[in-house]
C-alpha cells in the first residue's frame, strides 16, 4: 500500500528525496497552526527513541496520530551490564525513551509499536560494518583477544525498512515491543570473515593479549572519530547478542534475510 510521506528532520539539510517524500525541517511542527497541518495518520519515529516522547507532545498539539512505529535498539538488553559510564548512559536514555513512549500511548490510548533492532549494516551512512572494513584496509588484518565464538545477529537496513513500513498498516498487535534482529546468527569470527570475503580480502586475524589490546584501544578513543571505542567491546567479543525474532515473525511476518555485507 502506498503512502504520502512527510519527511522531518532536525536539520537544515536534507538527503536527496528517494521518492515521493516531501522533507521539513522539525521547527516547521513547532511552528505551524494545527489548523494549516494536513494531518498524518502513521507517525514513524526513527530519530533515538530517547528524542521520542518529546517529539510526541510536539506532534499530539496538531491532532491524534492513529499509529506510531518507533525505532530502538538491542543495546538495552545487550549492553545492561556494561561497565562503561557511557554505555550505562545510553542504555538509561534508551529505556526513558521507550518507557516515555508507552506512557504517553497509554495516556492517549494509542496504538504503538517500539521495535529494538540489533546491529544494523548497509546504507551509506551506517558505520556498524564500515568501520571493521576500515580497519582491515588500515592493518590487512583484524585484531582478536579471542576467537570470537560470541554469537551475532546483524540486522540489514532494508529488512528494517522493510519491516517498520509493514507495520504502518497493522494495528492491534499483541505485544508493545519487538526485536527486529537479522535472520542468521553467526559468531562473531564468522562475521568478521564474511565481511573480509565481502571486500575480496582472504580472513587474517590477529590475536591480541587482553590487556595489550584494552590499552590500545585506550589510547585509540582519543583520536577524532574514534570517541566510541571501548573497553567493553573488546570483552564483547564473546558474548552471545543473539535475539528472539520469532513474535515479531508470528505478528507481521517479519522475514529477515542472511548476513550479507557489501
Amino acid at each position: 500500500r502506498e503512502h504520502a510521506v512527510i519527511a522531518v528532520s532536525r536539520s537544515s539539510k536534507f538527503p536527496a528525496p528517494l521518492g515521493g517524500e516531501v522533507w521539513f525541517n522539525w521547527s516547521y511542527f513547532e511552528k505551524v497552526p494545527p489548523d494549516d497541518f494536513p494531518g498524518a495518520r502513521a507517525w514513524l519515529a526513527l530519530s533515538p527513541v530517547w528524542a521520542a516522547p518529546d517529539l510526541a507532545r510536539t506532534l499530539g498539539r496538531l491532532g491524534e496520530v492513529q499509529r506510531t512505529i518507533a525505532l530502538s535498539s538491542t543495546s538495552i538488553m545487550g549492553k545492561a551490564d556494561t561497565a562503561d559510564s557511557k554505555e550505562q548512559e545510553v542504555v538509561q536514555r534508551l529505556i526513558d525513551g521507550e518507557q516515555g513512549l508507552l506512557q504517553w500511548a497509554n495516556d492517549r490510548a494509542g496504538d504503538l509499536t517500539i521495535c529494538r533492532a540489533s546491529m544494523i549494516y548497509g546504507g551509506k551512512s551506517n558505520q556498524n560494518i564500515a568501520f571493521i572494513q576500515r580497519m582491515i584496509r588500515w592493518f590487512r588484518f583484524f585484531p582478536m583477544v579471542s576467537q570470537g565464538n560470541g554469537m551475532r545477529q546483524p540486522v540489514h537496513i532494508d529488512d528494517l525498512a522493510t519491516a517498520l513500513h509493514s507495520l504502518v498498516d497493522r494495528s492491534g498487535l499483541p505485544d508493545d515491543i519487538y526485536v527486529l534482529a537479522g535472520g542468521e546468527q553467526l559468531s562473531y569470527r564468522h562475521m568478521i570473515e564474511r565481511i573480509f570475503h565481502a571486500m575480496n580480502r582472504t580472513e587474517r586475524f590477529w590475536v591480541i593479549p587482553e590487556q595489550q589490546f584494552k590499552r590500545a584501544v585506550d589510547v585509540l578513543s582519543h583520536l577524532p572519530g574514534l570517541g566510541f571505542l571501548n573497553r567493553e567491546m573488546i570483552s564483547r567479543m564473546e558474548k552471545n547478542l543473539v535475539y528472539d525474532i520469532e513474535p515479531a515473525r508470528r505478528d507481521f511476518e517479519y522475514a529477515p534475510g542472511m548476513f550479507r555485507p557489501e
